[in-house]
């Protein structure tokens, strides 16, 4: 009877919290921040987004000029002689020019961290997933594991019989073959477990022997927006920060005035006199027309990708909730009914073929529905995982600590 301690196993994993311990999904979701290059640079792009917002707002750096004239061999050299100057200037400009540019180094700066946390949103994603996948390959290689045993098991049951003339050549051969098969997927199973470990160490590092509980639950807030996600946050920043480029643009168009002050003294007679001044370009050429064409067709294109985020996320966001939600129903059917009884099929088919009753036909096909639907449930897990994955890149939603865990 050492299949029925395997089918008793495999109960217990399928319907039993496991008590874990040791690294969370959060922990090693921090992990992989700190490995993520990508998020890194952006974290110190944002530590000197700060300065740029003050030197935004202030005037261009003030101009000093010296000038000495020794007036050479020309007429006035008796009357007057070399002279010695200095001048002081600074540009001011005629629109809020400054004031504006501020505003788009702050619109730049929130920006930034709209994108650390789309970053963020997306390592989880992908921690998350990772995780569910080297847990499902785990999973697949402890049915294969009991699967292959009693394989084998049943193989030699039938080789018992075959010895004792109770059951015909091609049914000691296809048990043979059975088994034979078992050990080739054990193999398979144990590499494919083996490269999930390798992929999940390059995202999140060392994660240790202990299973990550992963939720099959989240968290929804009722009082918010469905429709504020990252990409239509993204979207709207992009705009807001093409509105201030459009508006820079036609500022522009007025020059900056100079105004400049200074003293002049003459070394021979020792007059000094004082000076001032006022410059302005003069718009002959317009030199700002194909910047305001561009920030105009800037603008139109930051509308457009806005009105295509408000509805595409909305879209993306039910499909995700409503397969998350099916895939739930379907875990649920498969743990209260559909498991137990193609365990239960299994053991009656076991008795049934050890006592004579049946052929060795009716237990290959209770074998495989109940190897079917535990394939089943784990595949439902994942979908679970990435459905949860799918909402989790658009918003800051979290899993609930209470809810059941993803479980082998």
């Amino acid at each position: 009877m050492r299949f029925l301690n395997y089918i008793c196993t495999l109960t217990v994993l399928c319907t039993a919290p496991i008590a874990m311990a040791g690294l969370t999904l959060a922990d090693a979701q921090k992990q992989a921040y700190l490995l993520d290059p990508a998020l890194q640079n952006l974290n110190r792009l944002l530590s000197s987004s700060a300065l740029k917002i003050r030197q935004s707002g202030r005037l261009d750096n003030p101009e000093i000029a010296i000038a000495i004239d020794s007036l050479g061999n020309s007429d006035l050299k008796g009357l007057d002689g070399p002279s010695f100057a200095v001048e002081l200037s600074q540009s001011f400009p005629l629109t809020n020019k400054r004031n504006l540019r501020v505003d788009y180094a702050k619109a730049q700066h929130n920006s930034l961290q709209l994108a650390i946390g789309q970053r963020q949103a997306y390592l989880n994603a992908e921690v998350r997933l990772c995780i569910a996948e080297l847990q499902a390959a785990q999973q697949r290689t402890t049915i294969a594991l009991n699967d292959s045993d009693i394989a084998q098991s049943q193989a030699q049951l039938v080789q018992a019989k075959y010895r004792a003339g109770r059951v015909v050549v091609s049914d000691a051969q296809r048990a043979k073959a059975l088994g034979d098969e078992g050990k080739a997927s054990l193999v398979l199973f144990n590499n494919v477990v083996q490269q999930r470990q390798a992929v999940c160490s390059l995202l999140v590092g060392a994660i240790g022997e202990q299973t990550i509980p992963l939720s099959t639950q989240l968290i929804f807030d009722p009082t918010a927006n469905p429709a504020d996600t990252i990409s239509q946050r993204q979207a709207l920043l992009l705009q807001q920060e093409a509105e201030i480029q459009y508006q820079l643009a036609h500022a522009e168009r007025l020059p900056d005035v100079t105004l400049s002050v200074g003293s002049k003294k003459y070394r021979q007679t020792g007059d000094q006199v004082y000076l001032a001044g006022a410059s302005i370009p003069l718009p002959v050429f317009n030199l700002n027309k194909l910047a305001r064409v561009e920030a105009k067709s800037q603008l139109d294109h930051a509308n457009y990708l806005f009105d295509v985020a408000q509805k595409r996320t909305v879209i993306e966001l039910q499909n995700a909730k409503m397969q998350l939600q099916s895939n739930q129903n379907m875990l649920s059917t498969l743990d209260q009914t559909v498991i137990p009884a193609v365990q239960e099929s299994l053991r009656i088919a076991q008795l049934a073929y050890q006592s004579g009753k049946t052929g060795l036909l009716e237990w290959v096909e209770a074998r495989r529905a109940w190897r079917e639907s535990s394939e089943r449930r784990i595949e439902i897990l994942l979908q679970i995982q990435r459905a949860i994955a799918s909402i989790e890149r658009e918003t800051s939603l979290t899993t609930s600590p209470t809810s059941s865990t993803l479980e082998q």
